[in-house]
């Protein structure tokens, strides 16, 4: 999936073995981009994950590791890396993009989170792994977070180490780090991505709030949903 810069359209990907392409524009009806959605959800569940891996991550399970990540450009003209947030208790990294109308519901809800949490020790990053060989990523994602008032640090992982190693699969995909950076949450931001007002469930908040407390989080995963992340495949990744 590639960042332009324009809500327009946008393409889902479905993981079954094939890479199926198909894009939507806004106006379509809701219940067929939702069935895309649950379709892909199911099928990255479907998959068959190693037992050292979480249930909906192949790479990382609770408890982990938190991989670390170095240089992140991001659309506030910083770089960002693991270090920078050494003094955060708590370390929220969201791997998300422009484009999908998933990760778009979530901005405000992003932007209301960083508004309550900003004098707590708290950090949070949002990383976008989109990759275009015609359209600069970033220059799409810095007019993308200003038209959108992004009240958070937005950086780019053009070489999609950061993604890749968190196993994250879709945008959204959330990730709570705890003091020790052992991973203590990971999946769905919330349980209702289409109406933050029927939200039952707040996964990482919750997870946020039991590591200030010094606790663990009662849900540890939850399945993710949203748009699939395009990963450009290396010789590294087939050994």
């Amino acid at each position: 999936m590639s960042d332009t810069g324009s809500p327009s359209r946008f393409t889902l990907r479905r993981i079954d073995g094939f890479r199926r392409d198909e894009t939507f524009s806004e106006d379509e009806p809701v219940r067929r981009v939702t069935r895309w959605l649950w379709g892909t959800a199911l099928l990255l569940s479907a998959a068959a994950a190693p037992t050292f891996a979480g249930e909906y991550n192949t790479k990382l399970d609770v408890g982990d590791a938190a991989p670390k990540f170095e240089g992140l450009q991001a659309v506030d003209g910083k770089t960002y890396s693991t270090s920078d947030f050494a003094d955060k208790d708590a370390l929220v990294l969201v791997f998300t993009c422009n484009d999908c109308p998933v990760a778009q519901a979530y901005n405000k809800r992003f932007n209301e989170f960083i508004a309550k949490y900003k004098s707590k020790p708290v950090g949070f990053l949002a990383v976008n792994c989109s990759v275009d060989p015609v359209d600069p990523v970033l220059d799409a994602m810095k007019s993308f977070s200003k038209k959108q008032g992004l009240k958070y640090a937005y950086a780019h992982d053009g070489t999609q180490k950061s993604g890749k190693a968190y196993g994250a699969t879709v945008t959204p995909h959330v990730f709570v780090i705890n003091k020790d950076r052992k991973v203590v949450y990971m999946g769905a931001w919330d349980d209702n991505w289409q109406d933050a007002d029927q939200v039952e469930k707040t996964y990482a908040v919750e997870a946020v709030e039991a590591v200030l407390a010094g606790k663990t989080p009662k849900t540890g995963e939850a399945r993710p949903v949203g748009c699939g992340i395009a990963y450009v495949s290396t010789a590294k990744d087939k050994e």
